[in-house]
């Protein structure tokens, strides 16, 4: 079995060569959703060929705050009215 250090590390070097989430799923053998999911868990931003996601940009500011929270269904009003809310603690 391959360790999750392992893993994030591949993973990491193929995003630092500047590869998209669908080209980094497709030599990992995962899914895109899977890649996706970890960029946006390690605070990482698209290597933009990707198609834009408003949600998914407002879930990588949050997780600045809150790491590894997960948001499932939350709509975006409400990932907005989150983000507000700790960008207003910061001030």
């Amino acid at each position: 079995m391959i360790s999750p250090s392992t893993i994030h590390n591949v993973r990491k070097k193929l995003y630092n060569q500047g590869l998209t989430d669908t080209q980094i799923a497709k030599q990992t053998g995962v899914s895109r959703q899977a890649i996706q999911r970890w960029r946006t868990s390690q605070g990482l931003p698209s290597n933009g060929r990707e198609v834009y996601s408003p949600r998914e940009e407002i879930i990588s500011k949050i997780r600045k705050y809150v790491p590894g929270v997960r948001f499932g269904d939350t709509s975006i009003d409400n990932l907005r009215k989150i983000l507000n809310a700790f960008e207003r603690l910061e001030r």
